[in-house]
């Protein structure tokens, strides 16, 4: 039901690489938009209103980086990237700047396919976990529905990875959450290297968007060799 309701936008300058997707993913029962650069891909986000993005990085018209920025400007839906190059800072730069996963060309279709139903779940995962969708600790709210932070009474911009740790963080406040439980949510499949140390950029950039002293956390705290939790005792769960 999820596939046959969602339209994914998918944009790559190789018309052959659009043509291999739209029929892979159409058969499995997604309505495709195209676009074969970075302007068309702005106006179609924002008048059809696609459930899912997977595009490539590298376009015709703009560099991949742009595009992102321009649509995480209006719009928190999966944004899943796609590339033929190594680049490993590359990767961990544009995931820290709003997308939700990157993909190695050359691919196997099916892999597509189940990181697409992941990333589609966990949105309707994150609209129906709660009755109540804002959750507050101190001057601090989470609105699980919206994907928007306030804190001191002030919007703070969070990517969607920052979204994800910060709520399984929330979700489970006191509890002691493992390095690899927090890894796993931020669905980062395709980084080499320690993924600790890839952890830790994103706890680092989340302390500076909700503590009062980022150096000195009150809220995220490291629990030495195993992983975060969040010190607060949230309220508007249920």
């Amino acid at each position: 039901m999820m596939k046959s309701q969602s339209a994914i936008l998918l944009v790559d300058s190789d018309a052959s690489m659009r043509k291999y997707l739209r029929l892979f993913l159409a058969s499995k029962g997604y309505r495709l938009l195209e676009s074969a650069n970075g302007r068309d891909a702005l106006e179609l986000s924002q008048t059809r209103n696609p459930n899912l993005i997977l595009m490539d990085i590298d376009l015709s018209d703009m560099r991949g980086r742009d595009l992102l920025q321009k649509l995480r400007q209006s719009s928190n839906i999966p944004i899943l990237l796609m590339s033929a190059s190594d680049n490993q800072q590359e990767r961990v730069s544009m995931l820290l700047e709003g997308a939700d996963d990157f993909i190695s060309k050359p691919f196997n279709p099916e892999e597509i396919h189940a990181r697409i139903q992941v990333a589609l779940r966990r949105c309707v995962d994150f609209a129906g976990h709660n009755n109540n969708l804002v959750i507050t600790f101190d001057d601090i709210s989470l609105d699980l529905h919206k994907h928007s932070l306030v804190v001191n009474g002030k919007d703070v911009h969070l990517t969607p990875t920052e979204f994800k740790l910060l709520k399984c963080l929330i979700l489970s406040p006191g509890k002691a959450l493992s390095f690899k439980r927090l890894f796993r949510e931020l669905q980062a499949h395709d980084i080499q290297g320690d993924p600790v140390a890839y952890l830790r950029v994103y706890i680092m950039q989340l302390r500076k968007k909700i503590e009062p002293d980022p150096g000195k956390p009150k809220y995220i705290i490291a629990v030495p060799r195993h992983g975060y939790l969040l010190q607060a005792k949230p309220s508007g769960m249920s």
